[in-house]
């Protein structure tokens, strides 16, 4: 389905630190990467990016510092798993090359359209479209007016 995102649907696993926090995020399936590989920029999806925000923000102590920590890490591994992708460009562009290739949506067609997409996003015009749909850290919200 076209803006719809399928990420903290259950394929994602917290990893605790030795202080018994959340240390890490794992992501076990990236399968939902695939699924709208038509739409050409990251940015068309940043209020399905905002939703787990959005969806914690009520049950939550301090929502804007859950929305900021979200943010931040979600720009960090976007540009980590980004500069992974470019520093290994030659072996990702090769990596299906063997599969049968058509517009229609093959997977070979689709990793190629997912790894475009990808290397053509900037991290912080993603984060900033993404903030802009964080009610937590919307301009003028109760939240915010209550600092």
């Amino acid at each position: 389905m076209s803006g719809e995102v399928l990420f903290d649907d259950g394929d994602e696993i917290i990893v605790e630190g030795s202080d018994g926090l959340p240390g890490e995020l794992v992501l076990t399936d990236h399968g939902g990467a695939f699924a709208d590989w038509r739409t050409p920029s990251l940015l068309a999806f940043a209020r399905a990016y905002a939703k787990p925000a959005n969806d914690r923000h009520a049950d939550l102590q301090d929502p804007r510092a859950f929305a900021e920590t979200y943010l931040t890490a979600l720009g960090a591994e976007f540009r980590r798993i980004q500069a992974d992708c470019r520093r290994r460009k030659r072996a990702f562009d090769a990596l299906f090359k063997h599969l049968p290739f058509n517009e229609e949506g093959s997977f070979a067609c689709r990793w190629v359209r997912v790894l475009a997409r990808l290397d053509g996003t900037d991290e912080a015009q993603l984060t900033a479209e993404i903030r802009r749909h964080v009610v937590a850290l919307a301009p003028g919200s109760a939240l915010e007016n209550s600092l």
